[in-house]
């Protein structure tokens, strides 16, 4: 069986090297450095990183369990900043860094997999709400793999036979009546009250109730 993303990269220590490094990076960084030193952050901060993380991307849940930390929670962090664009860049630019810092394995797979997480993850969380925090509440931390985002299953139905199959003749009758003109007397045929003419045909033809 295939290792979860987590796995591949080293498991839990491997995670908390890889958040480590990421921080020193984003401080390093022009932009970057006020909204990672600013004097609110959590102390935690780069435990609880290290944690999102390695549970995104398999690993076990200690963000939304031990750190009682939701999406929503992280969606509002980053709500209502306006265009944060060119940081959404660079945070993704620190991240790839910080996996050639922290030494993940420099696998082609593995690092187009983790580029398409972070690229996702930046527009998802850092760019889908600027100038509002209208977030649900409760939502769940995204899972990614090696092919992308994880779903939940599709639920599939059972649907009882049908037990009064339908005349598709008799559906289409009505979307077939056009308006017609009183139908002309034929030789050999008696007209009755409510005969119509099939139109462009001109035959006679008898209108059931």
């Amino acid at each position: 069986m295939r290792p979860t993303l987590y796995e591949f990269a080293g498991g839990e220590q491997a995670f908390a090297g890889f958040a480590a490094a990421l921080h020193a990076r984003c401080l390093a960084d022009p932009e970057l450095n006020h909204p990672f030193s600013h004097p609110g952050q959590n102390p935690r901060h780069v435990e609880r990183l290290a944690a999102y993380l390695a549970e995104a991307m398999g690993g076990p849940p200690r963000y939304s369990g031990e750190c009682g930390g939701d999406q929503s929670a992280l969606l509002l962090l980053h709500a209502g900043n306006g265009d944060m664009s060119d940081l959404g860049r660079r945070f993704a630019d620190c991240f790839m860094g910080a996996a050639d810092d922290a030494g993940w394995p420099d696998d082609r797979q593995f690092r187009a997999a983790i580029r398409a997480y972070i690229d996702r993850s930046v527009d998802v969380v850092a760019l889908s709400h600027p100038n509002d925090t209208d977030i649900p509440a409760d939502l769940t931390i995204p899972r990614w793999s090696w092919d992308g985002p994880i779903e939940l299953s599709a639920v599939h139905v059972g649907l009882d036979p049908v037990q009064d199959p339908v005349d598709a003749e008799q559906e289409l009758l009505p979307l077939r009546r056009r308006p017609a003109r009183a139908a002309p007397a034929e030789a050999g045929v008696r007209r009755r009250p409510g005969d119509l003419v099939q139109p462009r045909v001109g035959r006679l033809v008898r209108q059931f109730p």
